[in-house]
């Protein structure tokens, strides 16, 4: 897994840890509540540990990547998955579909990240969290999700000072 050192740009002007820590809370808090909504603790361990690694190498002004290859053979075992589940799974139609947007969203955080990527991981972020929504009712997850819609606003705003630093 190569490591790539942010440059002197991505540190300063576009204080990029700035930004990628609350997209990376982001994501995981859509993981872990479309997991405890249908009780499946291996998409929160998985999200848990690719989140981990990413904050780990942000901390160190680093960003770990994968080969393109890699991610796009990742891609493709993920939609085998998905063609899996639908065709033999007791599981319902939206549950493959947030499983399978789970699983692109973690091909996402170890591809090397331009600012089209963010967007696609937000947006992925957002999916997931509508997935989670439509198979609870329960009182706890609009907690969850006030503090999920909270913290994708401020990532949001975010990534707006950050495209507007990268000019």
């Amino acid at each position: 897994m190569p490591l790539r050192s942010f440059t002197q740009t991505e540190k300063v002007v576009t204080e990029r840890r700035r930004f990628e820590r609350p997209l990376l809370v982001t994501v995981w808090l859509g993981v872990a509540a479309l997991g405890l909504v249908e009780t499946r603790w291996f998409y929160v361990f998985a999200a848990t540990l690719a989140v981990g690694v990413n904050l780990l190498s942000l901390r160190r002004d680093r960003e770990v990547y994968l080969d393109r290859k890699f991610v796009n053979a990742a891609v493709l075992v993920s939609t085998m998955i998905l063609a899996i589940e639908l065709l033999m799974g007791p599981a319902s139609t939206l549950q493959s579909v947030g499983h399978y947007v789970v699983l692109i969203q973690l091909c996402k955080l170890f591809e090397r990240k331009t600012n089209r990527d963010y967007v696609q991981i937000l947006a992925l972020s957002g999916l997931v969290m509508i997935s989670a929504s439509l198979q609870c009712s329960a009182a706890w997850f609009a907690v969850v999700l006030v503090a999920y819609l909270s913290l994708a606003c401020y990532t949001a705003m975010a990534f707006t000072m950050k495209r507007g630093l990268d000019v």
